[in-house]
């Protein structure tokens, strides 16, 4: 089977889950795979060393063949900027010449979102007269209100429009959750189209060895340390763990350390200096082959994300990181995400924005036997080979594809 796999992020870009690993996970399951993609700037918005802005290139990344096209390269918090970022990959992807393929492709598979994205590979999968597969990450444009960039009003309702009409062309669907599912069912998107297959985490990664330079030049040791690696933007308003780190100050082991660059990372700095908090720090990013060693220099990891309806149907992909990472975590999360940290019984649950709740479950962690914080990380680790290991996860993304391109071809 030949697989068009469509996503605006993609390799060196942080975006693993749906990435190269996915994509030579299909070909080992005896498929060709091809990707269209765009020149990697994600989350800085700056174009990646080693590649130049243009409108086509052409490269194989571990035998996959990988084509980039233009796009608007930002990622800020200029919505009229980020939406030309959207749309102007997408308009590449709808005119791009498929003639540039290796392979005749028989199904179009796409990550979701941007809209502009799974719009694109609508016409892409019409004019290829193959079928569509649509795998919803985030919810548009619940999404794109929820993180600030746009508030509600004539403009959503128009998004939310074009959304239900791609959804509803789209042969097959993909969510992360049944919260998710849920919803597009209230929409009147049919529920027999729709799949839920859970996210996992690139596995290749993971290793046992901590980052001895990273430990030692944050006095990891003898401090109970409490890490978060991923975007620190709206959607995870991790701001308020500068007024957490306030509250502990009087517990001179305990540190937090968030890893990653967004829209909130200058504002959480600026915190941090005004207060002259020694108790927390924020970092840059970090190349994806040091993120799980530094992970490894944690005594429990922070997942968190703000107060709204829409997160309680998300589930974050740092989620089977951090279980298949071997640690107990810190969830300020609610709804799905919530079930999942109780069900795998992997890390202390708190309320997201509530500098209390959030306080004392670091505490309660900071108190808590060793063995106990060893029992909660084997548990998540236990959890995550049962549920979201990426083999499972992809023989059942096979399945679906394979059903489409065999419709296509009746």
């Amino acid at each position: 089977m030949n697989i068009l796999m469509i996503t605006q992020w993609f390799n060196p870009e942080p975006n693993d889950m749906k990435s190269l690993v996915f994509a030579k996970k299909l070909q080992e399951s005896g498929n060709n795979v091809e990707v269209i993609t765009g020149f990697p700037n994600y989350p800085t918005g700056v174009i990646y060393e080693g590649y130049k802005l243009q409108r086509y290139f052409y490269e194989e990344m571990d035998g996959i063949p990988v084509h980039r096209v233009y796009l608007y390269p930002s990622h800020n918090k200029n919505k009229w900027k980020r939406m030309l970022n959207y749309f102007s990959f997408g308009f590449s992807v709808a005119s791009f010449n498929l003639k540039k393929l290796k392979n005749k492709f028989d199904v179009v598979y796409v990550y979701h979102p941007p809209l502009t994205s799974a719009s694109a590979a609508l016409r892409i999968a019409k004019r290829g007269k193959t079928k569509l597969l649509l795998d919803i990450n985030d919810l548009w444009p619940e999404s794109i209100n929820a993180t600030g960039m746009m508030s509600d009003g004539f403009l959503t309702r128009l998004i939310d429009k074009w959304c239900l009409r791609v959804y509803k062309k789209a042969d097959r669907i993909n969510v992360l959750s049944d919260g998710i599912k849920n919803v597009l069912i209230k929409k009147s998107v049919s529920a027999q189209k729709i799949s839920t297959i859970p996210v996992w985490c690139n596995e290749e990664l993971l290793t046992e060895k901590r980052d001895e330079t990273f430990y030692s030049e944050n006095n990891c040791e003898g401090k109970f340390t409490l890490i978060y690696a991923g975007a620190i933007g709206n959607a995870q308003n991790l701001s308020v763990f500068v007024d957490v780190a306030c509250n502990l100050k009087s517990y001179e082991d305990i540190q937090i350390i968030l890893i990653g660059t967004g829209t909130q990372a200058n504002e959480i700095s600026d915190r941090i200096k005004e207060k002259n908090l020694k108790n927390i720090k924020i970092l840059g990013n970090v190349p994806p082959n040091r993120v799980v060693p530094i992970l490894n220099c944690a005594d429990a990891l922070i997942i968190h994300l703000a107060k709204n309806d829409l997160f309680n149907i998300t589930v974050p992909s740092k989620i089977p990181l951090y279980m298949a990472a071997k640690k107990p975590v810190i969830a300020g999360l609610e709804g799905d995400a919530e079930r999942i940290i109780r069900e795998a019984r992997c890390g202390y649950i708190c309320e997201p924005e509530n500098i209390e709740s959030l306080s004392n479950a670091i505490i309660k962690a900071y108190l808590s036997d060793r063995s106990e914080l060893i029992s909660m990380a084997e548990n998540g680790y236990r959890y995550y080979l049962d549920n979201h290991s990426i083999d499972s996860c992809v023989r059942e993304f096979n399945c679906l594809l394979t059903d489409l391109a065999k419709k296509e071809n009746v």
